[in-house]
């Protein structure tokens, strides 16, 4: 009337002009449903899609910044991070560097080894060497006391001929104040190795020569009659004990001479040097094939059976 336009009608009241009763519905419908706002026709804002039915764009920007589901960082395990496992790591860990630690800071260093070797003449015609002879020689060769020398072991591996293959012996001694631990290798072709290094633990036992005497005196034959490879070896012994033919055979053994014995027992305080013969045997099925023969003889040196409390002579 007075040259104004008309107000614009909004979309809802159009609706409502052009369907009448349906006017509230169709408002309604056309609204936001979150903040009841005219909310305009836009992908994403009718029902089933996007999740975001019917919002206008101020509601539909907001749920999208804000409304989301946060996604779970990938979480990343480290040697430091949690869990059991991880903690049980972390402990093997501590415990190896402490290992490595204590090796190489508090371990004592292994003592030098010294070697050496060198060659002994033997007379063609001998299938073993002299016991005496070689321990004069090494006491010639070697800086140790000979008074200090206290006997460890003695091993020889012998054929059925007599013929010893190689001989070890292994001793204690002193070299200006210095406690010694020497080892020696006596093959059949005369050559020799020997080792000698520094020890700290002083023993007590019986001169090498008051053993290596009494087997220069063996005569093999008497024993195995060429029939069998030995091991010979000597060994001090501590504690109690009481040898019988469960143990092999037993012998007294003084000037040479062999001297059965059926027992022989020693007291916790007494040692001592045994001279003990393994034969090698042949077995078939389990069973020795040799009847009537030990594969174990021991022989008693005669100042070692003097230590006995009490013998059974045979």
């Amino acid at each position: 009337m007075n040259g104004e336009n008309p107000p614009r009608k909004t979309r809802a009241q159009e609706r409502t002009h052009s369907h009448g009763g349906n006017a509230v519905q169709d408002a309604a419908a056309s609204d936001c449903r979150t903040c009841a706002r005219p909310a305009p026709e836009l992908l994403g804002s009718v029902d089933g899609q996007a999740g975001l039915p019917a919002d206008c764009i101020n509601c539909i920007s907001h749920e999208r910044q804000y409304l989301q589901p946060v996604q779970k960082p990938v979480e990343t395990r480290t040697l430091l991070s949690g869990g059991p496992m991880k903690r049980s790591q972390i402990v093997i860990w501590s415990i190896l560097i402490a290992l490595v630690f204590v090796h190489y800071f508090y371990m004592p260093e292994q003592p030098e080894v010294t070697k050496g070797e060198m060659h002994i003449s033997f007379d063609s015609r001998e299938c073993r060497p002299d016991l005496v002879d070689l321990w004069n020689t090494f006491v010639q060769e070697q800086a140790f006391s000979n008074e200090s020398a206290v006997l460890i072991q003695l091993n020889q591996y012998i054929d059925k001929d007599g013929t010893v293959q190689c001989t070890e012996l292994h001793w204690i001694g002193y070299v200006d104040g210095e406690e010694h631990a020497y080892e020696i290798y006596v093959h059949q072709s005369g050559n020799v190795y020997y080792n000698d290094q520094v020890f700290d633990f002083p023993m007590q036992g019986v001169h090498p020569l008051a053993i290596l005497r009494e087997v220069d005196r063996i005569e093999f034959d008497d024993l195995i009659h060429g029939e069998y490879n030995i091991t010979l070896t000597t060994f001090k012994h501590d504690g109690p004990m009481t040898y019988n033919k469960t143990n092999g055979d037993l012998y007294a053994f003084a000037d040479g001479s062999l001297r059965p014995l059926k027992e022989a027992t020693f007291s916790s305080e007494a040692s001592r040097h045994m001279i003990e013969i393994f034969l090698e045997i042949e077995q078939s099925g389990g069973i020795t094939t040799a009847e009537s023969i030990s594969d174990h003889i021991i022989l008693f040196p005669e100042q070692e059976i003097a230590r006995a409390d009490s013998v059974v002579h045979a």
